[in-house]
């Protein structure tokens, strides 16, 4: 007979209803596994803000005096640059002129005629805005009006009104590069406008243009003239305006932090240590950026208590598994089909009537195939189910007219052998989970031995 063992396999499936089984367990070892993972997240917490927060002993008594100067100089230095970086960045981020797309600016213009131009009035105030006076030129005299046009709509009244219509409290420097006046061509005046979207330059543009209308009176007093709108336009373009204005912010950024950088690259080890120190009590990071406080992170306490609830079930698993695999103990009734060459007859998975029926017809037919009178139903493992079985498959096989008699083990009791030896043949009856596989290979080794014929196999699985 071949060994056993080497026709052994494992059921897969088998092994997953195994594990399902002790699911239970699995619950509670998960369980317990979150909770040791979330208290483990919750130290690794606590140590990290301790750590965190703990100060050093400070450097300063290693230096000089001249060595603190020095570092106070640095100090000094690489605060200017700080505050001056913070100063460009908020307007970077707050200005609404940074937020559009220099590429594809929402831009909307108005393009005015000047004519019937005539001088300067100097004596009108508003002609102190005039920066070049010179009468005898018409392009100059047109130049003039312009330049009051600007000044007009840069006031804080016009400033106030397209604040408004963009509906948000803007600093007024931030809404005043948001449009502008130039000369276009020799006697045209053309107003820009800018915005986040179509809409909002459109609008700004309409603000400017109401100015424009109502201080047209003003202007007139120091240049006498007419003005008419000859166009407006409103579409996205390029707008070279925007484009250099974020290129030298974003310049300036750079520049301004190479600058802070390159403060202590001549300093000392303890020199950059002492000058750190100083920019932490200043609440200044040595870097761009200030360093935001490390606050408790519950997700890092998750995180721990999910690997902790994970690795539980993962370990419990391997567990269960290799107890699977390594069990002497018979597993699925494959293992006595090939492992054993051992036809199974039926299975007895409760002691309902069909069941049991199913049962006794498989002896039968067995026993009218193989003619025997003298029939022996024996088994390895023994206990009362197993005898309350035996007993109730010899009870509908009587009904069928076919005699058995019931033993209890060959290994054990010698008996039960030489009743077996005497009998035409045998039933083997091996209970999943219990029967060993050694005691099985016994059984069939005495069989052999004296002669002893197998009819077929009964797998209880209760």
């Amino acid at each position: 007979m071949n060994n056993y063992r080497d026709s052994l396999e494992i059921d897969l499936k088998d092994l997953l209803s195994f594990l399902v089984r002790h699911m239970r367990f699995f619950v509670i070892v998960m369980v317990i596994g979150c909770t040791l993972g979330s208290a483990y997240g919750f130290m690794k917490e606590n140590l990290s803000n301790d750590s965190g927060n703990k100060k050093e002993d400070s450097v300063k008594p290693l230096l000089t005096s001249k060595e603190i100067y020095e570092v106070n100089s640095s100090v000094n230095t690489y605060t200017t640059y700080f505050n001056r970086y913070n100063e460009v960045l908020k307007y970077k981020n707050e200005s609404p002129l940074m937020e559009i797309d220099g590429y594809n600016a929402p831009k909307s213009t108005c393009t005015y005629v000047l004519s019937c131009y005539g001088p300067v009035n100097l004596n009108n105030p508003e002609s102190s805005s005039i920066t070049n006076i010179n009468n005898s030129s018409e392009k100059t005299i047109v130049d003039n009006i312009i330049n009051l046009y600007s000044v007009e709509i840069n006031k804080d009244d016009t400033v106030d009104k397209v604040k408004k219509a963009m509906g948000s409290d803007l600093d007024d420097r931030y809404v005043r590069e948001l449009y502008f006046v130039e000369k276009n061509g020799f006697s045209l005046m053309t107003v820009t406008a800018y915005g986040r979207t179509l809409d909002e330059s459109k609008n700004n543009l309409q603000q400017l243009m109401q100015a424009i209308e109502e201080k047209s009176g003003t202007v007139a007093k120091s240049v006498k003239h007419e003005i008419t709108v000859a166009t407006t336009t409103s579409n996205y373009e390029k707008s070279s305006y925007i484009i250099s204005n974020k290129d030298s912010i974003n310049n300036q950024l750079k520049d301004l932090n190479n600058s802070m950088m390159s403060v202590a690259a001549n300093l000392s080890g303890n020199q950059k240590t002492y000058f750190t120190e100083l920019l932490d009590e200043l609440d200044i990071e040595y870097g761009i950026e200030k360093a935001e406080k490390h606050d408790f992170e519950i997700k890092t306490v998750l995180k721990y208590g999910i690997f902790g609830c994970a690795a539980a079930a993962f370990v419990l698993a391997l567990i269960y598994s290799a107890l699977y695999v390594l069990s002497p103990t018979l597993k699925t009734e494959d293992d006595l089909k090939y492992a054993f060459q051992i036809p199974v007859i039926g299975t007895v998975k409760d002691f309902d009537a069909d069941n049991m029926n199913i049962i006794s017809s498989g002896i039968c037919a067995t026993v009218r195939t193989k003619p025997s009178s003298n029939i022996y139903i024996v088994s390895s493992y023994m206990d009362d189910n197993v005898e309350a079985i035996k007993l109730k498959i010899i009870d509908k096989v009587k009904e069928k007219n076919v005699q058995l008699k019931k033993g209890i083990s060959m290994i054990t009791d010698f008996e039960t052998l030489d009743n077996a030896i005497a009998s035409d043949g045998i039933v083997l009856l091996e209970t999943i989970r219990k029967s060993r596989y050694e005691n099985i290979e016994k059984e069939l080794e005495l069989c052999k031995n004296y002669n002893i014929k197998i009819l077929g196999a009964v797998i209880n699985s209760l």
